[in-house]
Formats: C-alpha cells, structure tokens, sequence
C-alpha cells in the first residue's frame, strides 16, 4: 500500500506541467495529459481494490474464527460550557 501511495505521488508530480484542457476555454488536453490521465485512473483504481481486498479478507477472517461478533453503538457528545 505504501509503495502505490508513492508512486501515485510520483505520477502526480513527474506530469505537474501537462496540459490538461479547460473545456470552458476550449483547450484541449494534449495527448501526454490524456496519457497521464489513465495512468493516474489505473493507480488511483489500484489503491482502491487494495483497501476493498484487504476489508474483505479481515471480514472473512473475522467471520470464519469467531461466532458471535457484537457492534457497539456509542451515543458520545460533547457539552460545551
């Protein structure tokens, strides 16, 4: 996870100066900023089944080791004053 994380920031940083359009102005996104686009969609995409897998697998261990699990619901606030 740390490892994606930094190469996301690298893919950010390494494209800081690609035109990426403004629709509003007309401009179009040059071919290097559409590039960079799906690059950062596939890490940005990666990340995000990374979190969903490692939740899965916790749930499904969780689930297969205990029988019973109990949620507790706190009804916590703050009085100012």
């Amino acid at each position: 996870m740390k490892r994606a994380k930094i190469k996301l920031g690298l893919i950010q940083w390494r494209n800081t100066n690609k035109v990426l359009g403004n629709r509003r102005a007309g401009i179009e996104a040059s071919k290097n900023g559409v590039k960079y686009y799906q690059k950062l969609r596939k890490k940005h995409l990666y990340i995000a089944n990374v979190r969903e897998d490692f939740l899965q697998k916790t749930n499904t261990l969780l689930a297969k080791t205990y029988q019973h699990i109990l949620v507790e619901d706190l009804n916590v606030f703050r009085l100012d004053g």
